[in-house]
């Protein structure tokens, strides 16, 4: 008898947690438990299906961009992707990928054609992939820039303040990167 009871009472009593504020908030840890969930699942796909094709997702994507996905973007972009070493396009893809992946896009789910369904989706990740190239482009033209800038600094020699003997010593870099100048600074300076 007093089991029936309990269980009538267990009953009452979930049923009421159902229908309150408790319950919408379980349904919505639920939803996200689920979504987070599906991405992990998604990501596990991503990665056996990485280990069983022998190539990689980031030499897939050049792939698919010069094949299936080429419709999809510039000339301009293609050629600049074909273009590059197999080492600037894995650095490349596999930023894309983070990259997508903190927007919330699935670059596995381009290339195998889930966001034909919904255009617009599709349209959206595609720019967004052609504006994080461009950015990309910059970044490395910028470190281009940087290490030269560097070299010609190190090839460069500086001179240090008078010594007590009057000489002056040349090829010595001081330690503080203030007080060393470019050759080229100097020069535009005194020209000015």
């Amino acid at each position: 008898m007093y089991l029936l009871f309990l269980l009538v009472l267990f009953a009452a009593i979930g049923y009421f947690l159902a229908g309150s504020r408790l319950g919408d908030k379980v349904d919505q840890t639920t939803d996200k438990l689920s979504t987070s969930s599906r991405n992990w699942a998604d990501r596990v796909e991503d990665k056996f299906s990485t280990m069983i094709n022998k190539r990689t997702k980031k030499d897939s994507f050049r792939v698919w961009v010069a094949g299936p996905g080429s419709e999809s973007f510039l000339d301009e972009f293609k050629i600049w992707l074909a273009g590059l070493s197999d080492q600037e396009a894995q650095s490349f893809s596999h930023g894309l990928e983070d990259y997508a992946n903190g927007l919330g896009f699935n670059l596995h789910m381009l290339m195998e054609g889930s966001l034909d369904r919904q255009p617009v989706l599709r349209q959206v990740f595609v720019e967004t992939i052609v504006v994080y190239s461009q950015a990309f482009r910059k970044a490395k033209q910028a470190r281009k820039e940087a290490e030269s800038a560097d070299q010609e600094q190190v090839k460069a020699p500086v001179t240090e303040p008078a010594s007590g003997n009057g000489k002056k010593t040349a090829g010595k870099r001081s330690n503080h990167h203030k007080d060393s100048v470019p050759a080229e600074a100097s020069n535009s300076a005194s020209t000015a």
